[in-house]
């Protein structure tokens, strides 16, 4: 175990994109509270790509202060290489982070089951019987199943083998996107050997994927397209008062940057490399090279070639977490070794007067350095050598530092490109912004 959490103070721990914040997630941060009768939230929140493959609608410095103006205290970013994985790569990077800061004693996610007994038990199953399930869905998968239907099938039939009373009602709890994801935290807590109390909050409102308008809890989805469409008399209703002024102030700059305006990237991408060149990069599988190589030709936009690109066994949330490996160059090598190495960096996006506390009691608990201005990466890594005198944690490989934190910078100097184009502003690297501080 990396650290014992052996702190009295109750410090939770909340995994968000807030893409954008809305009062589903205002009502989730107000029950984590109470549930963990916490004295203080650190948030850690996905940068300026996110889960589903695409740009967030607004920055992560816009995202932070609305996090801290809502009641969190401190807010911490998923580094990009898992911010725009699967779920499983994603909760790698999350939990990661929480457990090496040492200081977080509880986490609280949303889930649509709230069945936080059944979510255990499958995670427990997950990594004791890895093999096996690995197996199981390579099986299903030959048959024709997607991953996660694989996965969820060869759950299923482990669930029921080693005690039938959770199969009733299990294959439709583990369909859903929070549990899916709650189940991944619950894996790697395991894997990460935490002592962080795990709790949930059950779902309100709309689906996660469900894009209409449900009144004050329409999901993250609806929010979005309201938003693009201009539908602003139904968003008012959705968001926070501090959302609807970031949102305004987005699209009177001149709009949000989307996926849609990376369609020339996209393509020139595609139609400028061979099919050869398209297999080194993470995720292109199964013929998928020749795929996008034909569609790419044939296509007016995007999710018109998604379209023709996407199979049974491939999801199109997959597919658009793709195109941003291919555009960043992100290879099976560097989703490995991030993945056997973990998150080595803690990235300070802002915080408040409570934050800041914490942020002083994480400097001397974190097993990992900890960067609150991106330009001083060099002088962090230097003090962290230092302090542990050269007793490097088997976890910390340098090479694997610089790279992250190098994507990091190169995904994030992309987003502020483009979206200073759009609003016609003048572009401010990566490298410059400090956290945002609220006092």
């Amino acid at each position: 175990m990396e650290n014992t959490h052996d702190m009295r103070e109750k410090i939770l721990g909340i995994v968000v994109e807030y893409n954008p914040l809305h009062k589903g997630h205002l009502f989730h941060l107000d029950q984590s509270i109470s549930k963990s009768a916490a004295s203080g939230v650190i948030a850690v929140m996905s940068g300026n790509f996110v889960q589903r493959g695409e740009p967030a609608i607004v920055d992560k410095f816009d995202r932070t202060y609305m996090a801290l103006k809502s009641g969190v205290n401190l807010v911490l970013e998923i580094p990009a290489i898992y911010a725009v994985q699967d779920a499983g790569g994603f909760a790698c990077g999350a939990i990661g982070i929480l457990e090496r800061s040492g200081v977080v004693t509880d986490l609280v996610f949303g889930s649509e089951s709230s069945e936080l007994e059944m979510l255990d038990k499958v995670a427990d199953l997950i990594v004791s019987r890895k093999n096996e399930l690995n197996v199981k869905e390579k099986t299903y998968m030959k048959k024709g199943f997607s991953y996660p239907n694989a996965r969820k099938y060869s759950l299923k039939e482990m669930i029921c083998e080693e005690c039938g009373h959770y199969a009733e009602g299990f294959e439709e709890t583990i369909s859903k996107s929070n549990d899916i994801l709650g189940l991944e935290y619950l894996r790697w807590m395991r894997i990460y050997e935490s002592g962080i109390v795990s709790g949930t909050v059950k779902r309100v409102g709309s689906n996660y994927n469900d894009d209409n308008f449900n009144g004050e809890f329409s999901s993250a989805s609806a929010i979005r397209k309201m938003a693009l469409n201009g539908d602003w008399d139904n968003l008012i209703q959705a968001v926070p008062e501090l959302t609807g002024v970031c949102l305004e102030k987005y699209r009177s700059l001149g709009g949000f940057f989307t996926q849609d305006d990376l369609r020339e990237f996209f393509f020139v991408f595609l139609l400028a490399r061979n099919r050869d060149h398209l297999k080194k990069y993470y995720g292109i599988t199964e013929g998928m090279e020749k795929r996008f190589a034909d569609a790419v030709k044939s296509s007016d936009g995007i999710d018109d070639m998604l379209e023709s690109v996407k199979s049974k066994r491939v999801t199109y949330s997959r597919l658009k977490r793709t195109l941003l490996y291919m555009l960043f160059e992100i290879d099976g090598k560097m989703i490995k070794d991030s993945e056997y190495f973990g998150p080595q960096y803690i990235r300070v996006l802002g915080f408040d007067r409570k934050g800041r506390d914490i942020l002083s009691k994480m400097r001397n608990a974190a097993v990992i350095p900890i960067i609150s201005t991106p330009s001083s990466f060099n002088q962090v890594l230097r003090n962290y050598r230092k302090a542990l005198k050269e007793e490097i944690p088997y976890f910390f490989d340098e090479r694997v530092f610089r790279a992250q934190l190098e994507m990091d910078f190169r995904m994030s100097d992309f987003y502020y490109h483009m979206l200073a184009k759009k609003h016609g502003v003048k572009y401010v690297s990566e490298i410059k912004r400090p956290p945002i501080i609220i006092m």
